[in-house]
């Protein structure tokens, strides 16, 4: 994860390769809804990660395991 970011304030990272959204509806800590753009050449289906990401409690280590 981004140590630079900090848990509950928009961050915009613009990467080397190009810049990276992340926009997340989070209800009660869990993440309800979450969409990742940007303009970056996808490994995977930005869609799966992101389905990955829903309903996983807002929290660094739990994030980053999903």
């Amino acid at each position: 994860m981004c140590s630079d970011c900090t848990w509950g304030n928009p961050v915009n990272t613009d990467l080397v390769v190009g810049t990276l959204e992340v926009n997340l509806k989070v209800v009660k800590g869990h993440i309800q809804k979450c969409r990742i753009y940007g303009d970056f050449f996808e490994k995977k289906n930005v869609a799966d990660i992101e389905n990955l990401l829903v309903g996983c409690t807002l929290r660094e280590d739990v994030v980053a395991s999903a």
